[in-house]
């Protein structure tokens, strides 16, 4: 439960590990088990419902209404593999054009907060996956099974690939053990961070001096 470098290391690894054959993934096979953890999804609310009233506090209404868009995103998500993933640009070569193709980055980490964080957890790794990126998240140590281990239980269940999303829980106070490695890992390409401004100032200097892409709220 306590995690830190070596396990934050070890999900890296197993995602960088699952990332080729992710990535290559049919979007049909994709679109299969994103379709399928929406229903299981919304098969454990009764079970989910509890533990985010638990841990942030949710009311019964709030925790069905997250547990209800988030499936309703999975099912968007389902389509977003064969969305266009290229431009066709001018050529300087008399009529030929160019074709740019857009291609995953690899190992995306994300931070996920404690407060609306079923819903706000899907958000952070479910767009990188669905265009063929592996993730590693890191959840709010407020909230760790409604904002990452529950996730990590419905994609299990739904026939997700090992390694493909990974979880690295921690002990209060020891964030920095778990970041430190985001940040100096050549394989972490993107890091999705929601949060306070205060904390999105330092990860974002840390995110600079790494020259990594940084996606905040």
């Amino acid at each position: 439960a306590a995690g830190g470098r070596a396990e934050s290391l070890r999900a890296v690894e197993a995602a960088a590990a699952a990332f080729p054959a992710w990535a290559a993934m049919p979007p049909a096979e994709r679109q299969h088990l994103f379709l399928k953890a929406a229903d299981i999804t919304e098969r454990r609310m009764e079970e989910i419902v509890p533990i985010m009233a638990a841990e942030g506090g949710a009311s019964r209404t709030f925790a069905a209404f997250q547990i209800k868009l988030s499936a309703a995103m999975l099912r968007q998500a389902a389509s977003w593999g064969y969305l266009p993933y290229g431009d066709m640009m001018k050529s300087d070569v008399p009529g030929r054009v160019a074709l740019v193709a857009r291609k995953p980055f690899g190992v995306v980490a994300g931070f996920t907060p404690w407060n609306g964080a079923f819903y706000l957890a899907w958000r952070t790794f479910l767009l990188p996956m669905a265009f063929g990126n592996t993730t590693v998240i890191k959840p709010s140590e407020l909230a760790p099974l409604s904002a990452g281990l529950i996730h990590a239980e419905i994609l299990e269940e739904a026939g997700f690939p090992k390694g493909s999303f990974n979880v690295v829980t921690h002990a209060p106070g020891a964030a920095a053990d778990v970041a430190d490695v985001f940040f100096e890992s050549p394989s972490v390409r993107c890091i999705n961070f929601t949060g306070s401004d205060r904390t999105a100032r330092i990860l974002g200097e840390r995110a600079g001096r790494a020259l990594k892409r940084m996606v905040m709220e």
